[in-house]
């Protein structure tokens, strides 16, 4: 019993641990690091592929390095994807382009499972860059079943 509490807090901590090095390193954005721009979770470069349903922060994208002040905040559309459908409610809409966006205005009517859909609003001089990040639900104090 024991062991295995012991096993489910350093599976947590080493989850912890790999997140916070990903988003403090240089790993690239595939196609939106190529343009120049970044997606970023309260001012630092976003390097996950999922978010857990407690998560908070402002989502926003930048032309550049987002750790500079020539950085440009750049508008884009954030939506919720459930089973290939659009779930339409509160900031997740498609149709809509924001310059930020709060993971407590969106998460609140995800699931886990849906896929948190953030798409740069293209122009003529910016290619459509997207980025999906997939919801989970995960507990840090009491991870249970997800390690």
């Amino acid at each position: 019993m024991i062991v295995h509490k012991i096993h489910r807090v350093s599976c947590a901590a080493l989850l912890l641990l790999s997140s916070y090095i990903l988003t403090q390193t240089g790993v690239a954005q595939p196609k939106a690091a190529s343009y120049g721009y970044s997606l970023t979770l309260n001012g630092h470069a976003l390097m996950v592929s999922a978010v857990s349903l407690n998560s908070q922060g402002v989502l926003a994208w930048v032309d550049g390095n987002p750790a500079t002040k020539q950085s440009k905040p750049l508008p884009f559309r954030v939506y919720l994807r459930r089973a290939g459908a659009v779930v339409r409610c509160r900031m997740s809409d498609e149709t809509q382009a924001v310059y930020s966006a709060q993971l407590h205005d969106i998460l609140p009517v995800a699931r886990p499972g849906d896929e948190l859909v953030l798409e740069l609003a293209a122009t003529d001089a910016k290619p459509s860059v997207s980025r999906v990040i997939n919801v989970i639900n995960y507990d840090w104090l009491f991870p249970g079943d997800n390690c």
